[in-house]
């Protein structure tokens, strides 16, 4: 063995016997489960599963086409779904198999919603069953863009296959990104190995992380860069009886960026002060370090403090802080703030050393009218965006690999550093069969002499005809000024198999 191969042997065993600590703390802590705010990102094998039970008629008045990337939905919402899917005669095994990982994984928000998981659940949800479940869809489309008319392509073929009693290997090939940007990442988009009991959960393998309740795109961590080849763990603490119950996951990554490779660790707390009040704490960082098995364990300020000599030549973190409330049923605000590079407090400053740096954060505020018509047709949300100049970027210019990318996307929010934005969703349901989307998001640069000083005016126009459960047409314009105007129009017709 050479000395390369030894030193990341080496690295890899501190790293499991990191992760076995974990593991001892895990099995000595047990909580209630802990229900999120978090948005579900558009990759979520939990879309995959929806929309092949949808496709099967079992959830009433909603086509499979809702979950094809046109739509994203909070955990709750999706709790929604797999309730109304649990009312309806379930026959298949496969279907069956389906519904209890998704009972497991929904299960902190179904219980918040007023359902009891364990009564609505029958006995043929709990037969342990290994079984491979097909997900396939099609949606060619014709557009015109630049004056010119083309026949693209999009299908999305994902592999579900539970396992033992908790276990779930996914798989998906997709290029589904071609209907939004016209960009796509890698094509095997997604793959990983799972398992969520009651009490915790684990993951190994290619995925997205979502962080928030905001719906243009979270600061910390959302679906605007490819997936993640990641470690996974997540865990309910009960932290006594002054603190409560809390939901810790927190992760670790390995990817390219560029030509070199880098580290992404994050850990992110989420505690239920009421039953209307939910807060999330979150810290992230990416590193050109190899790191200490501890940094699963230490709060990632201290961990940088301890292990690391430059950190600004080696490190790049982040704290989020997110909160919601649920004013009403119809209504409910949250916001998301994002400090990059918190400067050290000066009882820990070296002497004659100036640790002044311009403030570089990214604040969200948002609200969600669910009913905004009171008559079970109309959704909004509307949110605003301010990100400073500095944000998401490296501390020093001479590394620039520490910005807060992967594969040249920003981690956090898609709208980058230096923004000032309005971001508006409204989604109609017309009659029963029709649905129309349209969104706005008007954005200028924060200050004059910072990246990104175009201003930017998007307007989006969805428009979809339900057919069946597992057939829709859908029409798409999409208007963008930078401040040149380019359009492009799309007709297509999805179907799932």
């Amino acid at each position: 063995m050479g000395p390369l191969a030894f030193v990341h042997a080496k690295k890899t065993v501190e790293l499991l016997i990191g992760l076995m600590l974990l593991f001892v703390l895990a099995a000595s802590c047990s909580a209630q489960p802990t229900a999120s705010t978090d948005i579900v990102p558009s990759g979520d094998w939990t879309y995959d599963a929806l929309m092949h039970l949808a496709a099967r008629g079992l959830i009433p008045g909603v086509a499979a086409q809702r979950f094809m990337g046109d739509w994203r939905y909070g955990r709750e919402e999706m709790a929604e779904f797999v309730r109304q899917a649990l009312q309806s005669e379930v026959e298949r095994e496969k279907d069956w198999a389906l519904l209890f990982r998704l009972i497991t994984e929904f299960r902190p928000e179904l219980i918040l919603l007023g359902y009891n998981p364990d009564e609505l659940a029958s006995p043929e949800l709990h037969k342990r069953r290994s079984v491979l479940i097909p997900v396939a869809a099609l949606d060619p489309r014709l557009e015109r863009q630049h004056g010119e008319t083309n026949l693209i392509g999009v299908y999305d073929t994902t592999a579900l296959a539970p396992f033992g009693r908790y276990g779930l290997a996914v798989a998906t090939l997709s290029n589904l990104r071609r209907k939004f940007d016209g960009g796509e990442f890698s094509r095997l988009e997604k793959f990983s190995v799972r398992s969520k009991t009651p009490n915790w959960e684990w993951e190994i393998g290619r995925d997205w992380l979502w962080w928030g309740p905001a719906y243009s795109g979270s600061l910390a961590l959302s679906d605007n860069s490819p997936a993640f080849d990641m470690l996974r763990l997540g865990k309910d603490f009960y932290l006594g009886r002054h603190i409560g119950n809390v939901k810790i996951n927190q992760f670790i990554s390995r990817f390219g960026d560029g030509s070199d490779h880098f580290y992404l660790i994050g850990r992110r707390i989420e505690k239920r002060l009421s039953k209307r009040l939910h807060l999330g704490i979150n810290e992230t960082a990416k590193t050109s370090k190899t790191p200490n098995p501890l940094v699963l364990v230490l709060p990632l300020y201290v961990y940088e403090q301890i292990y690391l000599e430059d950190v600004d030549a080696e490190w790049n973190a982040f704290l989020g802080i997110d909160m919601l409330y649920k004013f009403s049923q119809r209504f409910e605000g949250y916001f998301d703030l994002l400090i990059d590079d918190i400067n050290a407090p000066p009882l820990l400053r070296e002497s004659g050393e100036n640790f002044h740096r311009p403030r570089k954060i990214g604040f969200l505020l948002g609200g969600h009218w669910p009913d905004i018509c009171h008559d079970g047709t109309t959704d909004f949300r509307a949110e605003f965006i301010l990100t400073d100049s500095g944000t998401y970027g490296a501390t020093r210019p001479d590394f620039p690999g520490l910005a807060y990318t992967h594969e040249g996307r920003i981690i956090g929010h898609p709208l980058g550093p230096n923004s000032e934005a309005l971001f508006l969703r409204l989604d109609r349901k017309i009659g029963e069969d029709w649905r129309a989307v349209a969104e706005y998001l008007g954005r200028r640069p924060d200050e004059g002499d910072g990246p990104n000083l175009e201003n930017t005016h998007r307007l989006s126009l969805l428009v979809v005809r339900d057919l069946a459960p597992r057939t829709s047409l859908t029409a798409r314009y999409d208007s963008l000024r930078l401040p040149a105007k380019v359009s492009r129009f799309q007709i297509g017709a999805s179907y799932v198999f």
